[in-house]
């Protein structure tokens, strides 16, 4: 999808609604996590919260970044209505540390 293509993705309303709802059910998700989940170093898990925090509190100011992350990974696809809600699910959870500043190795 050209770069063009991919922003009219992450404009178009009903699918920034698909992504508040996928990023909402994420959020609620990782706040109710036990911080000594396996994996999950002390500051990896703390910065996990915080977004999740920040994104139940004032959703608005953190998802313009999963719309266009959203729409990035899905690659070829110029008509949201052919995601699956699955893919943006994926596409959400798997950008979920990068959004939130978790650095690799973390």
């Amino acid at each position: 999808m050209s770069l063009t293509q991919q922003n009219a993705v992450a404009l178009d309303t009903t699918f920034q609604g698909r992504v508040q709802q996928s990023v909402i059910r994420a959020a609620t998700q990782v706040a109710g996590e036990d911080w000594v989940t396996a994996g999950h170093s002390g500051s990896k898990a703390g910065k996990r919260h915080v977004l999740a925090v920040k994104i139940l509190s004032t959703p608005n100011q953190l998802l313009q970044t999963f719309y266009r992350a959203v729409a990035y990974a899905e690659g070829d696809v110029a008509d949201q209505g052919t995601i699956l809600d699955a893919d943006i699910d994926t596409a959400v959870d798997s950008f979920w540390d990068d959004v939130a500043g978790v650095m690799f190795g973390e």
